[in-house]
Order: C-alpha cells, then structure tokens, then sequence
C-alpha cells in the first residue's frame, strides 16, 4: 500500500513503534459475553427494537468451545439473531448455531484445481 500510495509510510513506521497483539476469540472465551451483549445493544438500536436480555442457555450456548468464533462472524450471527426477535429477548437461532458448530470443527475444503488452470 505504502509503493501505491495508499498508506503513508511514516504513519506506518509510527504505528509499527508499538505493536498491539490481540490472541484470537477462541483463546479470549470470557469476552463473548461481553461481544453479545455490545452486538445486541448495537444492532437493536439501529433496527429501532428493545431487545433487552439474552438467555443464560443461550449465552452458554455460544460459548462453547466447539464453536470457534472469529469477531465479524459473531457479531452478524448476533444481528441475524435481532433481526428475529420479536420481544425484549434475544430468540437465539438454534438451527443457525448448529450449522456453525459443524463449520468451525470441519476440515477445510481443498482447493481442486481444473485441468489447464480454469
């Protein structure tokens, strides 16, 4: 970015002084709570609803150590979950988090090629 001058490469060198290394959800299992409940408050702001709790099994329920959260996938999985909450609590997707409990534990696809590169 810095060679097509995207990104000023001062600011670079300035920001690189002091790097900020964050482990991944997975090893930081104790902030979920803490992102549901932000996801939550946010997302029913902007869709101008009052979800107001999430229930404990639920919570435990994304928690869980099979599922391997990354930020972005929690926090739309979170919205979708909003979208479908008819009252003050937060009706959690089940089917939804089934398919994503299978996903995080699944091999990752291989890549085949075709022949001559297509």
């Amino acid at each position: 970015m810095i060679r097509n001058n995207q990104f000023r490469e001062d600011l670079f060198y300035r920001l690189n002084v002091c790097p900020i290394e964050i482990p991944p959800l997975r090893e930081r299992r104790e902030d979920i709570p803490l992102l549901v409940h932000y996801f939550v408050l946010r997302h029913s702001r902007q869709m101008q609803k009052r979800v107001k709790s999430v229930p404990k099994q639920a919570m435990e329920a994304l928690g869980e150590r099979r599922l391997a959260w990354q930020y972005r996938q929690l926090e739309n999985f979170i919205e979708r979950c909003v979208i479908f909450t008819p009252g003050d609590e937060l009706n959690v997707l089940r089917a939804e988090l089934k398919k994503a409990s299978v996903r995080s534990i699944a091999p990752p696809r291989q890549i085949l090629s075709r022949p001559n590169g297509r």
